[in-house]
């Protein structure tokens, strides 16, 4: 019997390598751009914009190849017990919440940064003033907090019932290792915030961009190899027999009986053998 989580697994551990190589190709694009001169010319921006296409193109495979893998663990749920069921349930759920956190703070980002935009005075440019203010990027690295969160207990849920011991401490040390880059990040974002109005080109800024594509990287890269790991224990588990499916219980769970003329099981409620036809009053 082909298993329909060993299936998701084996998507998810693909996606995952998709993200680590679309994490080295944009920190690589990210430094082909010479951000020294402090040109925004459009061929320079159209240049930039195209640069940018192939991760678009790998983060949509991945996307979409995660997803699909996605759905085979939501239908192979009931594949390793009621424990995994429902810890899929609950993965399932964070889900949803993880969605409507990440739509809020699209809300927010696009209402502060509409405010910003709609107040400029005219002559005044982004690089003459903070993009935004500390209260706002707070308020953005408290949201974006919530949302890495949530989003890695997702894969907590999704594989904590199909692991061993190793995978268990692989799979804590994805999460806490997520939460703790992503962290760093956003507080360094917060505290320099001021550091991009000081104009492109600058020094400042160039040691701003360098520091934050580099936390970029390490976000993308040291959480996803725990990451892969903790996908790829239970996918071997299940290909190696330790791990064997739960068969799928009959369709019909009401008693049966024998039938009197051909012996074989037959509703207990019945009045006529489906197989061989005889009335069951015929031998009362």
């Amino acid at each position: 019997m082909e298993s329909k989580t060993k299936t998701g697994l084996l998507l998810l551990m693909i996606y995952v390598l998709i993200s680590l190589v679309s994490g080295i190709v944009a920190y690589s694009l990210f430094y082909s751009v010479d951000l020294t001169t402090g040109e925004t010319t459009g061929a320079s921006i159209l240049a930039s914009l195209v640069s940018v296409i192939p991760i678009l193109i790998l983060a949509f495979v991945g996307g979409l190849i995660g997803f699909i893998g996605a759905i085979f663990m939501l239908l192979g749920r009931k594949e390793f017990g009621e424990k995994h069921q429902k810890f899929i349930f609950y993965a399932l759920l964070v889900f949803v919440v993880a969605i409507v956190v990440m739509i809020i703070t699209t809300i927010v980002v696009a209402f502060f940064t509409y405010s910003y935009v709609s107040n400029l005075i005219p002559g005044d440019s982004i690089n003459d003033t903070n993009f935004m203010s500390s209260t706002v990027l707070i308020i953005i690295v408290i949201i974006g907090l919530i949302s890495v969160i949530l989003s890695n207990l997702i894969w907590v849920f999704g594989l904590y019932q199909l692991e061993n011991n190793t995978g268990r401490i692989c799979l804590v040390l994805y999460y806490i290792l997520s939460i703790a880059v992503s962290l760093i990040l956003y507080v360094y974002i917060a505290l320099s915030g001021s550091v991009p109005s000081t104009g492109i080109g600058s020094s400042s800024y160039s040691q701003w961009v360098g520091m934050t594509g580099f936390i970029s990287l390490l976000a993308s890269i040291l959480p996803n190899i725990f990451l892969f790991v903790s996908i790829y224990i239970p996918y071997q588990r299940i290909s190696s027999g330790e791990l064997v499916p739960i068969p799928p219980m009959e369709s019909s769970a009401a008693p049966s009986r024998m039938c009197p003329n051909c012996g074989r099981s037959i509703p207990f409620d019945a009045t006529t053998c489906p197989y061989c036809g005889k009335r069951f009053e015929d031998f009362l």
